[in-house]
C-alpha cells in the first residue's frame, strides 16, 4: 500500500525565545480515522519542520495543520511549564510530497471570516467600547474568541467562556441575583434562544471539566457561528448605546 508523506513547517512564538527540540515523535490526541499516521518533527531556533506519513490520504491540508499544530503545541507547552515561558505554535506551510501541492496557510479562520462581521460593525466604533463600563468584560470575551480561532480543538470551551463574560457583565451592572437571570437577560438582549446557549454549553462541558473531546468540522462551525452571532448582537447594542451617550 502506498504511503502518503506530507511536510509542514512553522514557528514557535515568540521567535526570540530560541526554542530547540531534537527530532521527536508526537502523538495526535484522539484523532479522526484519517489522522492515524506518524508525525515526526524538530525545532531549531524556534523554526518547526515536521513530516507526517500515513497509508490514508488526509482529508484536507487545514485539518492536518490543526492536528499537527495541537500535537507539537503539547510538546512545546511542556517546555513552557518547565521554563516558565508562554510559548505558542503556528504551522504556516504544507507540502504534499506525493502530489507536489504546496500551500501557505492564511491568517483568517474561514468559518468566521465568511460571516463578514466587518460589513455590519465598524471596527473603530467597536474600539471605542474600550472606554465604556462593558470594556473589561468585552476584553475577556474577545480574548476567548481569539483562542477559539487559534485552538480549534478547544473552540467549544472558549466560545462558552466568551459568553460567560457577557453574562457576568449583565449580572454585575444590573445587580442580578443569579446567573440564571443574567443568562436570560443576555438571551433577551441578543435575540438568542436558550437552546442556542445550551448547544454551546454542551460543546464546552467536557473540556471545562478536564476531559478532551474532538469536534467534527461541521459541529465546530455551528458552535462558532452561534457564538459570533450572539457576541455581534451584544456589541451592536453597546455601539448604539455608546453613540447615543456621546
Amino acid at each position: 500500500m502506498a504511503v502518503h508523506i506530507y511536510s509542514l513547517s512553522g514557528l514557535v512564538h515568540p521567535e526570540r525565545a530560541d526554542v530547540n527540540v531534537s527530532l521527536a515523535e508526537a502523538r495526535l490526541s484522539d484523532p479522526p480515522p484519517d489522522m492515524a499516521g506518524a508525525l515526526r518533527f524538530s525545532i531549531i531556533k524556534s523554526q518547526i519542520s515536521a513530516s507526517y506519513s500515513s497509508e490514508v490520504p488526509v482529508a484536507s491540508a487545514d485539518s492536518l495543520r490543526i492536528w499537527v499544530e495541537s500535537a507539537i503545541r503539547g510538546i512545546v507547552d511542556t517546555l513552557g511549564f518547565t521554563n516558565g515561558c508562554g510559548y505558542d505554535v503556528e504551522i504556516t506551510q504544507f507540502f504534499d510530497l506525493t502530489s507536489g501541492a504546496h500551500l501557505v496557510f492564511g491568517v483568517q479562520d474561514p468559518v468566521i471570516s465568511s460571516l463578514k462581521v466587518f460589513e455590519r460593525l465598524d471596527v473603530m466604533d467597536v474600539v471605542k467600547l474600550h472606554g465604556v463600563p462593558a470594556s473589561v468584560y468585552l476584553q475577556h470575551c474577545f480574548a476567548d474568541l481569539r483562542e477559539a480561532i487559534r485552538s480549534p480543538l478547544d473552540s467549544g470551551f472558549f466560545c462558552y467562556r466568551a459568553l460567560e463574560s457577557l453574562v457576568q457583565y449583565y449580572r454585575q451592572t444590573h445587580q442580578l441575583k443569579t446567573k440564571t437571570d443574567a443568562w436570560a437577560m443576555l438571551r433577551d438582549q441578543t435575540h438568542s434562544t436558550e437552546e442556542d446557549c445550551r448547544r454551546i454549553e454542551r460543546a464546552a462541558q467536557p473540556v471545562r471539566h478536564g476531559q478532551p473531546r474532538r469536534y467534527e468540522p461541521t459541529e465546530r462551525a455551528e458552535i462558532m457561528h452561534l457564538t459570533w452571532r450572539i457576541v455581534e448582537s451584544f456589541v451592536a447594542n453597546a455601539v448604539k448605546a455608546n453613540a447615543a451617550e456621546s
